[in-house]
């Protein structure tokens, strides 16, 4: 088995805030999807670590709390909530998951990719909430849509 990196995941995640202007109408039915997609995905990733032996239980803890972050704010999106700061809330989470990952040695290729799939939707959340921000990051390797087939595949695990 090869072994992943997460180091460049973990800075294009970190790199992600919601320093955006309000540009369209917000789409909060596709963000009670995405979010729930995002969060019913990392649940499988965060399966496979913890499978993986490679992890030892601070570092599960530490995931396992970033996971239930997410799931809250997804639940309480929606319901209903408070869209702007849940989706921060779900993005600072994510991001400190990827990093807590990448701390892991030799963790299964599919885990980066399921990691890589959640980074990819941080954008989708913010275009969901009708926000647009100037950033220069690289483009994604992966599309919102090919990244929604990727956290559905992982939450199927």
């Amino acid at each position: 088995m090869r072994s992943v990196s997460f180091a460049a995941l973990a800075a294009i995640g970190t790199a992600f805030g919601l320093a955006a202007c309000q540009t369209g109408q917000p789409n909060l039915s596709q963000l009670a999807v995405d979010t729930q997609a995002l969060a019913n995905g990392l649940s499988g990733v965060v399966s496979e670590i913890e499978k993986s032996g490679k992890i030892s239980q601070t570092e599960a803890k530490q995931i396992e709390t970033y996971l239930a972050e997410v799931e809250q704010a997804a639940a309480k999106i929606k319901s209903g909530g408070q869209s702007r700061p849940l989706v921060q809330q779900i993005v600072v989470a994510v991001n400190d998951l990827a990093a807590t990952a990448a701390s892991v040695p030799d963790l299964p290729p599919d885990v980066a990719l399921g990691l890589q799939a959640a980074n990819t939707l941080l954008p989708a959340l913010e275009a969901d909430l009708g926000l647009s921000a100037a950033r220069a990051v690289e483009k994604p390797a992966m599309s919102p849509a090919m990244a929604r087939t990727i956290l559905a595949f992982e939450s199927a695990r």
